[in-house]
């Protein structure tokens, strides 16, 4: 299942919830979520369920408020339904509506909405829902962001922003036109949304990956060294798990911990250049947060992971799952369009053993 999961009034202040098929063991450690008392916080989630159609739920500490919800979801048979499977792109910035970027360089009004072209946009063609990193940066005060089919409902949040700047991971339905609609749910400020693409679902039965879910810890750097900042770290995905050396994305959870300074997290193949304007993770100092990323890999099956701060961060990486290369071929050469590369720009407030679940293809809900 692709879920979006909310964590609202926490009684501990810093807890994170741990996610996987009921009637299982529990997959300890592989954290979905980091969350306090201090705010509600959200973040996407891709979990295998349980022969009973459940999903089990851990929470670490205190007592917290769940919301969950169902973006789309996996069959058990490849083909079985006829939206298809994952597509990755080379990364890069959809919408910046701060410098006019993919709309016009204006905030979104109270209440106000924005449609984006996103079919035949950054090499995404035939597709029936996008995976991007939504942020809301600077806001002043809390609110919501919705992401849906132009010409549909909104439904629920794609991120619950703090005052703060705050990116989540969204799988958002394309609708009327190749076109998706982002809408302000705040009704007292206008906000800008920048919108970084990753991949694609397709709407075919064929063309894209067939997704396998495995839980495991790829990386913690609270057991050896934190990243340093300004520096970057590469994370071996293949090999793990019984994931093949050429495969066409990995479903990473990031999560930062131990900060000295807010900043943000880029992500990108292993041997690529790094894009210099798609982010992840914009996290504040002293907190815990996550963000979920479908990331290509680049050399050896490798992801590399970028700190951008001016201070130490500790990292965590949970694999959530991965998709091959197309429906049913795990071995040929990923094509990639050409690296993305332009100038810089800064999101942040301030800048100082697993059983794998085959799952084929994917539906997603409008």
């Amino acid at each position: 299942m692709s879920l979006d999961i909310t964590a609202a009034n926490a009684t501990s202040s810093g807890s994170y919830l741990e996610m996987w098929p009921d009637g299982t063991s529990r997959p300890y450690p592989a954290s979905v979520i980091d969350f306090s008392s201090s705010a509600d916080a959200g973040n996407p989630a891709i979990a295998a369920v349980g022969s009973d159609g459940k999903i089990g739920v851990y929470n670490s500490s205190g007592t917290v408020d769940l919301i969950v919800n169902v973006n789309g979801y996996f069959t058990s048979a490849d083909g079985a339904t006829s939206p298809g499977g994952y597509v990755p792109v080379t990364q890069s910035r959809l919408v910046d509506t701060r410098n006019g970027t993919g709309a016009p360089q204006a905030k979104i009004a109270p209440g106000g909405t924005l449609n984006v072209q996103v079919d035949g946009v950054d090499g995404i063609t035939g597709e029936g829902s996008v995976y991007a990193d939504a942020t809301v940066p600077s806001p002043g005060s809390a609110g919501t962001l919705y992401g849906y089919a132009t010409g549909g409902s909104a439904g629920q949040p794609v991120v619950d922003y703090k005052s703060v700047t705050t990116s989540q991971g969204a799988v958002i339905p394309v609708g009327t036109g190749g076109q998706i609609t982002l809408k302000n749910g705040s009704s007292t400020q206008s906000v800008d949304v920048v919108l970084d693409v990753y991949g694609f679902f397709t709407q075919a039965s064929a063309g894209g990956g067939v997704f396998t879910a495995v839980q495991d810890r790829l990386l913690d750097t609270r057991t050896s060294t934190a990243v340093p900042a300004d520096s970057s770290i590469s994370v071996t995905v293949a090999g793990n798990d019984g994931i093949p050396t050429s495969f066409g994305a990995a479903v990473l959870n990031l999560t930062t911990t131990g900060q000295q300074n807010s900043g943000y997290l880029r992500v990108w193949p292993t041997g690529q250049p790094m894009p210099s304007t798609t982010s992840v993770d914009n996290f504040q100092v002293n907190t815990s947060t996550a963000d979920l990323v479908i990331a290509q890999p680049g050399d050896q099956g490798a992801v590399s992971i970028y700190n951008a701060s001016s201070g130490t961060i500790q990292l965590i990486v949970d694999l959530q799952g991965w998709f091959s290369i197309d429906g049913n071929d795990d071995s040929g050469t990923l094509t990639t369009l050409p690296p993305v590369d332009p100038s810089e720009t800064n999101l942040t407030d301030t800048i100082v053993s697993y059983t794998p679940y085959t799952v084929g293809w994917y539906t997603w809900q409008s």
